[in-house]
């Protein structure tokens, strides 16, 4: 059984999963724009960061919180910007485990970030095909530009790098992790 809360994932393989060289990981660390998140997280970052700034193991949620910063990255938010939007992904409910996809049977899941106009907030959030399709009037419609990813396929990569391919957040055990203390913009 796959563990979805122990840290036993490299930094290697975090960074294989999210498409990137681990020099680059290792460099948004020690260039502050990636944190370590959680209470004991945070005390161990002082000590981290003295010897090059980035956890030494993650686990899931952690890895595919760092794989979707990355790829907002690649659409041009800066490192920091895209690592506090990306924590939207640690937030969970009663039909997605924090940092994974919704059930195969909802259709793919889809991080969407639209871009404020005027004095209004930009709008983050992570929703699943028939949800996006039911709201996008509502909330999209209102913005200029809206970027969408595709969740489901970013969890097989990251799965794949991790050496959890054929595993689902279903398959996970359902208890408590220390990742708290997130940015979540609305």
């Amino acid at each position: 059984m796959v563990d979805l809360h122990s840290k036993i994932h490299s930094s290697t393989l975090v960074a294989q999963g999210a498409g990137i060289n681990p020099a680059t990981l290792r460099g948004y660390y020690s260039r502050g724009k990636f944190r370590a998140l959680g209470e004991a997280a945070e005390q161990n970052a002082r000590q981290e960061q003295e010897k090059g700034g980035q956890p030494a193991r993650y686990n899931a949620r952690g890895a595919m919180h760092v794989a979707l910063a990355v790829e907002l990255i690649r659409y041009g938010f800066d490192g920091e910007q895209a690592f506090n939007d990306a924590a939207v992904i640690l937030i969970g409910d009663e039909q997605r485990h924090p940092g994974g996809c919704f059930r195969p049977n909802y259709g793919p899941t889809l991080f969407i970030y639209a871009r404020g106009q005027e004095n209004h907030e930009d709008a983050i959030w992570i929703a699943h095909e028939e949800e996006f399709n039911k709201y996008i009037a509502s909330k999209v419609r209102k913005a200029v530009s809206f970027l969408s990813i595709n969740l489901t396929v970013l969890e097989q990569r990251v799965f794949s790098a991790l050496g959890l391919s054929g595993n689902s957040w279903d398959d996970l055990p359902d208890t408590d992790g220390d990742d708290t203390g997130v940015l979540i913009r609305e």
